[in-house]
């Protein structure tokens, strides 16, 4: 009885090392998992800050040529008016 006792005390210890080390495993990867992605949004961030500033960018292009061609046709206009 002793002997049943001593062998299920030794695997009890055993197993509780085998699960605090598949526990201390598992909480490195989910920190892994955590820091790739805190990096990955950062990375999502910076592409969506390049693609606002792209787009800010176009509709000044375009805001640009629509008062150039406002500002053309009023000289043409002007022009023509001329005696």
């Amino acid at each position: 009885m002793q002997q049943l006792l001593n062998n299920l005390t030794t695997d009890l210890h055993m197993n509780f090392g085998e699960m605090r080390h598949q526990l201390f495993n598992l909480d490195k990867c989910l920190h892994a998992i955590e820091r790739a992605r805190i990096h990955g949004d950062a990375a999502i961030s910076s592409v969506q800050a390049t693609l606002d500033h792209e787009a800010a960018i176009d509709d000044l292009t375009t805001e640009t040529k629509r008062a150039r061609i406002a500002a053309d046709k009023s000289y043409l206009k002007r022009k023509l008016d001329e005696p």
